[in-house]
């Protein structure tokens, strides 16, 4: 997630302010800030070493027979697990959700700041003929920035409907878990469990939407993909 909020504001700053900052697209710069959000992520997972093994057992009689049921729980301290939850919800879920969509408005409203001083530059040193001819293509210009935004504001979306409710459900297992054995609390939780692993599914399948996205909206992005498909055809063709 995070690093999708560097590629948001690395857009921005290559739109708003292109001669400037260009360390910010060296190499040593980029692998430095993975090295980060690495590094960042690991340091999030510090309240899972605390978490201990919980061992239930239960007796089970059945036709005179009784069996001893035994279950394993990974879990820990209901303030462990609290930190634990915070944590992942804040980090990794809410502060990224917002800070991409900061990110993606100043881009937008960068792109159309861009826009603007071109036209009006045009505009103020052409004759009659180019201004109708720059009418066309404003209009066309307009249309292609839409199909740009609906892009960027479809991808935030997409991504904020697949993780939040995933970020949800696992706080409210955690909750569950910790305040509650009762039989009603345990079916609540299976039906969640279920829950987790069907959203944890929507979510790796909409990893591909940023792709379909842009393929049909972004103009530059599908002739790359295009000249990619060829250069990769020809390793085919002898």
């Amino acid at each position: 997630t995070w690093i999708q909020v560097l590629i948001a504001f690395d857009r921005y700053i290559f739109v708003a302010f292109p001669r400037r900052f260009q360390f910010l697209h060296t190499k040593k710069f980029i692998l430095i800030c993975v090295f980060i959000n690495y590094l960042v992520a690991w340091l999030l997972s510090i309240p899972n070493l605390f978490l201990f093994l919980r061992t239930t057992q239960t007796n089970s009689t059945v036709d005179n027979k009784t069996t001893l049921l035994v279950a394993y729980t990974c879990t820990g301290t209901q303030v462990n697990i609290l930190i634990r939850d915070n944590v992942t919800s804040i980090f990794r879920c809410y502060l990224p959700c917002l800070f991409i969509m900061i990110g993606n408005h100043l881009l937008m409203r960068a792109v159309r700041k861009s826009k603007k001083k071109f036209v009006d530059k045009t505009e103020n040193n052409s004759t009659v003929t180019s201004q109708i001819q720059q009418t066309v293509s404003s209009r066309s210009s307009f249309k292609k920035e839409r199909s740009f935004m609906s892009a960027i504001i479809g991808m935030d979306v997409i991504y904020m409907i697949t993780l939040v409710p995933v970020v949800i459900v696992i706080t409210a297992i955690t909750i569950l878990e910790n305040s509650s054995s009762s039989l009603e609390a345990k079916k609540i939780i299976t039906g969640l469990n279920t829950a987790y692993y069907i959203l944890i599914f929507s979510l790796f399948v909409s990893l591909e939407a940023p792709f379909l996205i842009n393929l049909k909206y972004n103009r530059i992005f599908r002739d790359e993909f295009i000249i990619l498909l060829n250069d990769i055809r020809q390793y085919f063709i002898f």
